[in-house]
C-alpha cells in the first residue's frame, strides 16, 4: 500500500468519526445546561430554605460540590471533543520526521507530498 493510500485511508477514517464526535459534543452541551440548572436549583434552596422540606435541603447541600466538579469535568471534556472534531475535519494530516542530518528526511516528505 502506498504512502498516499495510507494517508487517504487515515483521513477517511477520521472523517467518519466527525459525525459521532459532533453527537457527543451536543450531548455534553445538553448535560452542561442540565447541570447548570441543577446548580441554580441548589442555590435557590440555599437562599430561601423556608418552604423546602429538610430532606431536600440536606440532599442539595450534599450534592452541591459533586455537581460543580462534574460540570467542570464536562466542560473540559467538551472542549477536548471540539478540538478533536476540528482536527478530524481537516483535509490534511501532520507528519513529523526526525533523524540525523542528510539522511533523506526532506526527500521522504517531498515524495509523500508530490
Amino acid at each position: 500500500m502506498s504512502v498516499r493510500a495510507v494517508i487517504a485511508e487515515v483521513l477517511e477514517q477520521r472523517h467518519k468519526k466527525v459525525l459521532m464526535l459532533e453527537k457527543v459534543h451536543n450531548g455534553l452541551a445538553e448535560l452542561e445546561m442540565q447541570l447548570d440548572s441543577l446548580q441554580q436549583m441548589v442555590a435557590e434552596v440555599k437562599e430561601d430554605p423556608e418552604d423546602v422540606p429538610q430532606d431536600i435541603i440536606q440532599f442539595s447541600s450534599k450534592m452541591a460540590t459533586p455537581i460543580n466538579t462534574l460540570q467542570e469535568e464536562v466542560v473540559q471534556l467538551n472542549a477536548s471533543i471540539v478540538s478533536l472534531t476540528k482536527r478530524f475535519s481537516k483535509e490534511t494530516i501532520n507528519i513529523g520526521v526526525a533523524g540525523k542530518a542528510r539522511q533523506g528526511k526532506s526527500t521522504l516528505l517531498q515524495k509523500i507530498s508530490g
